[in-house]
């Protein structure tokens, strides 16, 4: 069993075999766990060095989202045409959001009022630790 807060607080005992989006969008309602979630692809977040502690949740969640959306190939932003191309996280993940580019407005210099997003394929190749 692992605890985990869930967005009113309370402390929640969840099992190895529980299903991940009921605990993620259902019960912790928290958007930075997206950037948490490591599958091992190549476009996938990063593993962290260290395990997720409830003492550091927030630090490590919002390390993980600066992380994830500081990497240029997750973010590229086309001044000429004013397209922000986006990972393909953030298209299936749509619903945790609310709001996209406005949740993305909360990390990133202004962009453009005319800004559109568009959202880039998936690169499902194994993740070379080598290359981060």
């Amino acid at each position: 069993m692992v605890a985990a807060r869930n967005r009113r607080g309370d402390f929640l005992n969840v099992g190895l075999n529980a299903n991940r989006f009921e605990i993620f969008h259902n019960e912790l309602q928290e958007p930075r766990t997206i950037f948490a979630r490591v599958n091992g692809s190549s476009s996938a977040p990063r593993l962290m060095k260290e395990a997720f502690s409830a003492a550091k949740i927030d630090k490590q969640l919002e390390e993980r989202t600066v992380a994830f959306l500081s990497d240029g190939a997750n973010l590229i932003f086309d001044p000429k045409t004013h397209v922000l191309l986006v990972n393909a996280n953030l298209l299936w993940y749509e619903k945790e959001f609310v709001d996209v580019k406005l949740y993305l407005a909360n990390y990133l210099p202004p962009l453009p009022t005319t800004t559109q997003l568009s959202f880039m394929g998936y690169d499902w190749k194994l993740n070379d630790a080598k290359l981060h």
